[in-house]
């Protein structure tokens, strides 16, 4: 179950010359979540187990999303996780293909996932003017609804900073999508202001 508004700018980069990041934080400020992108990283972003990131997701291109390839699959290891989607699946699961040798036709599926919140998509260059059109969604991949009460999306180019914390009325149910988005994007569940600083 999703619902509730809130009003935030968003600050992120399109990781121009230099890596950039996005991060989740719970109520109590913990680190649930990151996705570090472009590179170098010369800004020594650090990656979910505290160290300089290595693993880095690709640069966005304008109009292509950065987005998991399965829905929550999470190894902190952005650029193991991470890809690039030409066609953005915002709320909507991530589909990955199913190989199987016996049967070359066998597919899309949406993978089953551990964990808990997760960054799952960011548009952070859309086709054309920026303005008004740039989200973030957020996957369930854990077992029980949580309340997001308290926990915060926040950018960073060189250093974060908080983007937006939520209410008490978002709460994100077990496999569901929150789609975190301006006024352009249609279907979001809590409406912001972003400003990824895209040229």
């Amino acid at each position: 179950v999703v619902g509730g508004h809130a009003l935030a700018t968003f600050s992120f980069g399109n990781a121009g010359t230099n890596a950039d990041a996005v991060q989740l934080r719970d109520d109590a400020g913990l680190v649930q979540d990151t996705v570090i992108y472009g590179g170098p990283n010369d800004d020594g972003w650090l990656n979910d187990m505290g160290e300089p990131a290595a693993s880095l997701a690709p640069s966005p291109t304008s109009g292509s999303s950065l987005a998991r390839d399965a829905d929550g699959s999470d190894s902190d290891l952005s650029g193991d996780d991470f890809v690039s989607f030409d066609v953005p699946t915002m709320g909507e699961p991530n589909l990955m293909p199913v190989v199987d040798p016996e049967d070359p036709d066998t597919g899309w599926v949406a993978p089953v996932c551990e964990g808990e919140i997760k960054l799952n998509e960011v548009m952070v260059n859309p086709d054309g003017a920026d303005a008004g059109a740039e989200w973030v969604e957020l996957y369930n991949a854990g077992s029980s609804t949580v309340n997001l009460e308290g926990w915060s999306l926040e950018s960073g180019t060189s250093s974060y900073s908080n983007i937006i914390t939520f209410s008490s009325a978002v709460s994100l149910a077990p496999g569901a999508h929150l789609l975190v988005g301006e006024e352009l994007v249609s279907g979001v569940d809590v409406s912001a202001e972003f400003n990824m600083g895209n040229a």
